[in-house]
């Protein structure tokens, strides 16, 4: 029993950083957002207001998949769940831009949720080759000790 509580600590201490990255980036993309027009910058240069929303949610849903990787349970669901909520900040993020004399656009939410998924499944793919990598490291110094 105490063995399952110090890996449940051990667990948490891992994931806090992690948490806190994600809620930092999350607070920090709303303000962001949430900026009048009239406070900002032209976009200069190659990237576009709708690459600029990818990217900026798939930061997003990098964060937030990594913080429920370790995470037990049905982590498929989890990850829908995890991006069901990206995804509905991401509209409520829009149709609130108004309100700061900001413009609300379809495309911008769509480029928000790809992003987010986009992020989420890199994370994973990512994480399942580094797994694989490391796996596969252990592998081979096993086989050249023997």
């Amino acid at each position: 029993m105490r063995g399952a509580f110090v890996n449940t600590l051990l667990l948490l201490s891992r994931s806090i950083p992690v948490v806190l990255l994600l809620v930092i980036y999350w607070v920090g993309l709303f303000i962001g957002t949430h900026i009048p027009t009239s406070q900002l910058n032209p976009i200069e240069g190659p990237l576009s207001d709708k690459t600029i929303h990818f990217y900026a949610y798939a930061g997003l849903g990098f964060l937030a998949t990594w913080s429920i990787a370790r995470m037990r349970g049905r982590r498929f669901l989890l990850f829908l769940f995890t991006m069901v909520v990206i995804i509905v900040f991401g509209a409520l993020d829009e149709l609130s831009q108004p309100l700061v004399n900001r413009s609300c656009s379809f495309y911008d939410w769509v480029a928000d949720a790809l992003g987010a998924i986009f992020g989420g499944i890199f994370y994973i793919v990512l994480s399942w080759l580094l797994h694989s990598s490391a796996k596969n490291t252990v592998k081979q110094k096993e086989a050249s000790s023997e």
